[in-house]
C-alpha cells in the first residue's frame, strides 16, 4: 500500500464577532478534500480574528516537510505581505509541494508565478477594502 501524502489544514475567520460557522465549515470542507484525495492530516491550525496562528503554521511547516497545505482560498493566507512571502518561500524550498484551495491547486514546481499573482490580487483587495472601511469610519465620525 502506498503511503498517504501528508497535509496541514489552515482555517481563518476574519473576526471573533462572527459565529464559528465560517471556520467550522472551512474545517469540514478541507477534511473532506483530504479524505477524498487520500491525504494524511498532520495538523489543523485555526486563526479566529487574528493572524497569530499563521505564524505558527509557517514555523510548523519550516520544521517539517509537508506535501500539501489545504486552505479554502488564497485570501486566507494573504492578509500580511510578510506571511504570504514566507509561505511562498516554503514553496520555493519545496517544504510544501502543493497548496490546495477549493478552486485550484498550486504546484510548487509549476504554479509559483500564478500563486504570486493570485496572492497579490488578494492582498490588494484586502488593502482596498480596509481603506474603504477606514474612510467610512472617518465620514461617520465627522
Amino acid at each position: 500500500m502506498q503511503d498517504k501524502k501528508s497535509c496541514v489544514i489552515y482555517c481563518r475567520q476574519a473576526t471573533t464577532q462572527q459565529n464559528n460557522n465560517s471556520i467550522n465549515h472551512q474545517e469540514i470542507t478541507l477534511k473532506k478534500i483530504a479524505k477524498e484525495r487520500g491525504f494524511k492530516i498532520k495538523k489543523i491550525i485555526k486563526d479566529i480574528g487574528t493572524t497569530t496562528q499563521i505564524k505558527k503554521l509557517i514555523e510548523w511547516i519550516r520544521g517539517k516537510k509537508v506535501d500539501y497545505l489545504l486552505i479554502t482560498g488564497i485570501d486566507r493566507i494573504c492578509r500580511n505581505k510578510s506571511d504570504f512571502s514566507q509561505i511562498f518561500d516554503l514553496m520555493e524550498r519545496n517544504k510544501i509541494k502543493k497548496i490546495v484551495t477549493l478552486d485550484k491547486d498550486f504546484d510548487s514546481k509549476k504554479d509559483k508565478a500564478s500563486f504570486l499573482i493570485f496572492g497579490a490580487f488578494c492582498y490588494l483587495e484586502k488593502e482596498t477594502l480596509s481603506r474603504r472601511i477606514r474612510i467610512g469610519h472617518q465620514i461617520k465620525q465627522s
